[in-house]
């Protein structure tokens, strides 16, 4: 089996149209939003129904023989998916503390019928669903998926400091957490209502909180009042607001017509979503979808013949708001359906020739995702593109427009690339010494290459590719 390589990539982004350029976080230099920022220390700072309740599954789950909160309001398919995982032992050998013998805090988020692009070849699409379960106490993501009918586990993967998106009822929880906080509607001079929160379902940090650095599961819905907006942050692995923090989104822009995207979206789940389209142009062959939270994915890559790439996707979207205080959005974008992004497709992908002094050089296929009400406050668009060239450069390309929850904010795009073959070579670029290191078996070694561009030059097999970035 050939050796896979993937590269992650996290490129920095500015927010366009930020008025200064003196990489200061404007809400840091605010007296007001300072004075005003709150950070909790109390673990009881909110007493409501759906709080006890909650710990009452938490409790009852944890007593179990298999001690894992289930997800809520189950179909019967999705609990016989759910079934199934559970009877895996790789699925759930991250229960139990190896040491103590007691059972770590466990809950199923997200059971579905598996995605085209998702479904691992030995699992019958028709009857292939997903389980992705969250381990609170080590802050991991295990995700099975299995075969109802075959009543099998096909596959499952573990990934360490990751969380999946939440389920629509902890988003309600912590809506429920943040309108009846005493401290937010001092804050806000009214008690808000819950269709007031923006972003209640995309997941936060919070330096100086265990939601620092995404520790804990935290997310941030967000309260617009005129020109500012509100940040509450709250903890959904404690179940209790740790801190506040104000924004300056600017003035609100004119009305704009959404009522037609509507319109587009069973065009888009039909034609992009719950179908693989595939591109076979100048020499160049690949498939594509969009996914339910990766965006854009591209597979299945060829040049001249040889396939060069097995998959790229953008991961994530991490939007920073605060040096200091290192709170933002981890986003994700995706389906207009039956999709855990918050920022969704609504335009057909775009396929478009590359035009060099007026020759054609080669051609891109671009995607964008805007939320419900861009370009209102608290409401995101992000363009992503992928670039194929003739002489077999590849460039994957994402950028945000407008100003989201603030307006001097850093993103972040997570771009994941699976390189295809055993022979390869990363050359990496050094700015300060004007040459390109050079990993190869985990090796790193300096090579002198002259002037060449600051590019990342990967070799597939006997014939090398250029990646610019």
């Amino acid at each position: 089996m050939n050796k896979v390589v993937t590269i992650i990539l996290l490129g920095i982004f500015i927010l366009i149209g930020c008025k200064s350029n003196d990489n200061k976080v404007m809400i840091s230099d605010d007296k007001e939003f300072a004075k005003n920022a709150i950070l909790f220390n109390d673990s009881s700072t909110i007493h409501i129904k759906e709080l006890d309740d909650r710990y009452e599954d938490i409790k009852k789950a944890l007593s179990n023989k298999v001690p894992v909160l289930l997800l809520k309001n189950s179909d019967s398919k999705q609990l016989l998916a759910q079934n199934i995982a559970l009877a895996d032992k790789k699925f759930t050998e991250n229960l139990i503390d190896k040491d103590s013998k007691k059972p770590f805090r466990n809950e199923i988020f997200n059971v579905y019928l598996a995605r085209p692009q998702e479904i691992p070849n030995n699992c019958n699409p028709n009857s292939c669903y997903k389980i992705e379960m969250y381990n609170y106490a080590l802050n991991i993501t295990t995700t099975a998926f299995v075969d109802i009918d075959a009543k099998r586990t096909c596959l499952v993967n573990s990934q360490p400091q990751s969380q999946p998106d939440i389920p629509d009822y902890l988003k309600d929880l912590a809506l429920k957490i943040a309108v009846n906080s005493s401290t937010v509607i001092k804050e806000l001079g009214y008690k808000p209502e819950e269709k007031d929160a923006m972003m209640a379902n995309t997941k936060t940090a919070l330096n100086k909180t265990k939601c620092e650095r995404s520790y804990h599961l935290c997310v941030a819905p967000t309260f617009v009042k005129g020109d500012k907006a509100l940040w509450v942050i709250v903890d959904l692995t404690d179940n209790k607001i740790v801190g506040l923090r104000w924004t300056n989104v600017g003035n609100a822009a004119p009305p704009t017509r959404i009522g037609e995207r509507n319109l587009k979206f069973e065009k888009i789940m039909e034609c992009y979503c719950k179908k693989v389209n595939s591109i076979e142009k100048r020499n160049w062959k690949l498939n594509y979808i969009i996914t339910s939270s990766d965006g854009l994915r591209i597979s299945e890559v060829y040049f001249n013949n040889r396939m060069v790439i097995n998959n790229a996707k953008v991961v994530d979207w991490h939007v920073n708001y605060s040096k200091s205080d290192g709170f933002g959005y981890s986003d994700a974008v995706g389906c207009p359906e039956f999709s855990q992004a918050v920022v969704i497709a609504t335009l057909d992908p775009v396929i478009s020739d590359i035009i060099k002094d007026g020759k054609v050089v080669g051609f891109a296929i671009e995607q964008v995702f805007n939320s419900e009400l861009w370009p209102f406050p608290c409401n995101y668009e992000y363009m992503q593109r992928f670039e194929f060239y003739d002489d077999g450069k590849f460039r994957p390309i994402a950028a945000n427009h407008g100003r989201g929850c603030g307006s001097d904010g850093t993103y972040r795009p997570v771009t994941r690339i699976s390189f295809t073959g055993s022979d390869l070579t990363l050359y990496e670029w050094n700015e300060k010494i004007g040459i390109l290191g050079k990993r190869s078996n985990g090796n790193y070694k300096r090579k002198q290459l002259g002037s060449l561009q600051k590019d990342i030059y990967i070799k597939f097999l006997m014939r090398k590719i250029k990646v610019i970035f």
